[in-house]
C-alpha cells in the first residue's frame, strides 16, 4: 500500500497510529528520487505527531534528518542527526537497527569529510552485520570501504572494494536506493562501467535509482533519455524508442524542440513563448507555457531530465543525451585541438568523430518554423568550415587525396560551394586526374544552374581556363 493511501485510509478511519511511520516511509521514498524538498515536507509532519514515548520513531526520525540534512549539504546537522539515531540505537539493543544506524553514522562522517577512525567504524558494522548475516550491509560496507579509498587516494583498494560490492550486489539483486548520495553512487556507477564490474547490473543501479551522469561526457552511460535532432527527430526512453502519436503530443514535443533549437540550456521562458505562442500575451502566454512543460515532463518520464529555473528552462546534460550538444562538443574539441597542432591526423581523427555525429541538418523537417534556422545554419556552417579547412591544409600539405574525400564531403553537405569545387580541381588535376576535374566543374554549373539559375563565378571560371587552357 502506498504512503498516499495509507494516509487516505487513516483520514477517513480516524485510526491515526501509524501516521508517524507513514510520514518518515514518504520522507525515505522520496530521497532515491532525489525530491528532497519533498522528503523535508514529510519529515516535519512526522515531527508533528513523533509520540514522546516511541523509541524507534524518534531513530527513525534522526536517521531520516540525517540523510535529508546530508543530500541539502548541511554536513554539521546530517553528523548530529546520524550520531543521535546512532545512540539511540544502541540503548534499544535491536540489532538490525543497530546495524542501519552505525552505518548511517559512519556514512555520514565519511561524507563530511571526517575520515578519522572510519575504517575502524566500517568494521564496527561489518561484525554487527555477521551476527544478523546481512548480505545488504556486507555489500553497504564494502561501498564505504570504496568511498573511503576514493576520498583518500587508494586506488588499489577502491576498486578490490568496488569491484566486490557489484559482484555482491549483482548476485543478490541489491539496490542502492538511499544508502548513498546520488552524487556518490554516480562516482561509484561510472568507474565500475568504466572498469567493466557486472557492467549490466550497474546500469540497473543507475536506471533503478534515476542517478544522473557524473559527467555529461560519461562514456558508457545507460543514459535514461536520448534525443536525436540531427536529420530528424527520435526519442529513446532507457533505449527504447517513445513513439509519438495524435495532436495531443504535438505542443509538448515543439517545446522541447525549441528548448534545443536555443541552446538547451537556461532558455529564458519569454523566448519560448514568443516562438510558440507568438499571439499570446501575459498571463495567458505563461498557462500556455507551465501547461505544455507539464505535459511535456509527463511524456518524457524523467524525473530531473528537463528543469525550469529563474524562468529558465534547461535540458539536464548528465540525465539526458541530446545528439546536437554531442555534436557540438565534439566540434569543440576540434578548435582545442586545431589550436594546439593545426590539422594533424589526429585533428582528422576528431573531424571525423564530429562527421559522424551529423546525421543531417537540424530538424530537417521543420525548416518552416522560423526558430530552429538559426541553430541548423549554426552545426551546418561550423562543420562546413572545419572541413574546408581541413582539405586546404591538406592539399597545401601535398596530400591531395586525402584532401579529395573532404572537398567531396563538403560538397555533398554544400553543392553549391564554388569555393571548395576549386579546390577539389586543383587537388584532382595535382593527382593527374583532368577528367575528374572537369566533371566537378560540370557538375557544379549543373548545380548552380538547377538550383538558382546563375553560372559559376569568374573566379571558378579562372581556376578551370588554368586547368583546361584550350576550352
Amino acid at each position: 500500500m502506498s504512503v498516499e493511501e495509507g494516509l487516505c485510509l487513516a483520514e477517513k478511519t480516524g485510526v491515526r497510529l501509524v501516521d508517524e511511520m507513514l510520514f518518515g516511509a514518504g520522507a525515505l521514498s522520496s530521497i532515491p528520487l532525489n525530491d528532497i524538498d519533498g522528503a523535508a515536507r514529510f519529515l516535519g509532519k512526522m515531527a508533528g505527531v513523533l509520540k514522546e514515548k516511541n523509541f524507534f520513531g524518534a531513530i527513525f526520525y534522526h536517521h531520516i534528518a540525517s540523510l535529508v540534512a546530508l543530500n541539502r549539504g548541511d554536513t554539521l546537522s546530517a553528523v548530529e542527526h546520524a550520531r543521535t539515531s546512532w545512540k539511540m540505537s544502541d540503548e534499544c539493543g535491536g540489532p538490525f537497527i543497530q546495524n542501519i544506524m552505525h552505518y548511517g553514522f559512519t556514512y555520514t562522517l565519511l561524507e563530511a569529510g571526517k575520515y578519522r577512525g572510519v575504517a575502524r567504524r566500517i568494521e564496527e558494522v561489518r561484525s554487527l552485520s555477521r551476527r544478523t548475516k546481512s548480505a545488504l550491509m556486507e555489500y553497504a560496507c564494502l561501498l564505504l570501504e570504496s568511498l573511503l579509498a576514493m576520498k583518500t587516494g587508494d586506488e588499489k583498494t577502491f576498486l578490490n572494494r568496488l569491484g566486490k560490492a557489484m559482484k555482491l550486489g549483482s548476485a543478490r539483486g541489491i539496490r542502492f536506493y538511499t544508502l548513498l548520495l546520488h552524487s556518490s553512487s554516480s562516482m561509484l556507477c561510472d568507474r565500475a562501467l568504466k572498469e567493466g564490474f557486472e557492467p549490466e547490473y550497474v546500469k540497473t543501479l543507475i536506471r533503478a535509482n534515476n542517478l544522473a551522469a557524473p559527467d555529461p561526457e560519461a562514456e558508457g552511460w545507460p543514459w535514461r533519455l536520448k534525443v536525436h535532432a540531427l536529420g530528424g527527430f527520435e526519442m529513446y526512453r532507457d533505449d527504447t524508442k517513445i513513439e509519438f502519436s495524435g495532436k495531443a503530443q504535438k505542443k509538448p514535443l515543439d517545446l522541447l524542440k525549441a528548448v534545443i533549437a536555443m541552446g538547451g540550456r537556461d532558455v529564458r521562458e519569454e523566448k519560448l513563448t514568443d516562438a510558440l505562442w507568438p499571439d499570446a500575451e501575459g498571463d495567458a502566454a505563461h498557462r500556455a507555457f507551465a501547461t505544455t512543460l507539464h505535459r511535456l515532463r509527463a511524456l518524457l518520464g524523467i524525473d530531473g531530465a528537463i528543469q525550469l529555473r529563474e524562468g529558465m528552462v534547461s535540458l539536464d546534460g548528465r540525465r539526458c543525451r541530446v545528439d546536437v550538444r554531442e555534436f557540438e562538443r565534439a566540434l569543440e574539441k576540434v578548435d582545442e585541438r586545431v589550436k594546439k597542432l593545426g590539422y594533424s591526423d589526429s585533428t582528422e581523427n576528431l573531424l571525423e568523430k564530429a562527421l559522424g555525429l551529423y546525421r543531417g541538418s537540424f530538424l530537417p523537417s521543420e525548416s518552416e518554423k522560423g526558430w530552429t534556422a538559426p541553430m541548423r545554419e549554426k552545426l551546418r556552417g561550423k562543420l562546413l568550415r572545419h572541413i574546408r579547412s581541413a582539405g586546404i591544409s591538406l592539399e597545401e600539405a601535398g596530400e591531395f587525396s586525402k584532401a579529395v574525400v573532404w572537398f567531396q564531403t563538403g560538397i555533398e553537405m554544400d553543392p553549391l560551394a564554388e569555393e571548395l569545387y576549386r579546390h577539389l580541381m586543383v587537388s584532382f588535376t595535382r593527382l593527374g586526374q583532368r577528367s575528374d576535374a572537369m566533371a566537378a566543374y560540370e557538375q557544379l554549373k549543373k548545380n548552380l544552374f538547377s538550383k538558382i539559375g546563375l553560372q559559376p563565378s569568374l573566379k571558378t571560371r579562372s581556376v578551370y581556363k588554368s586547368i583546361f587552357p584550350a576550352s
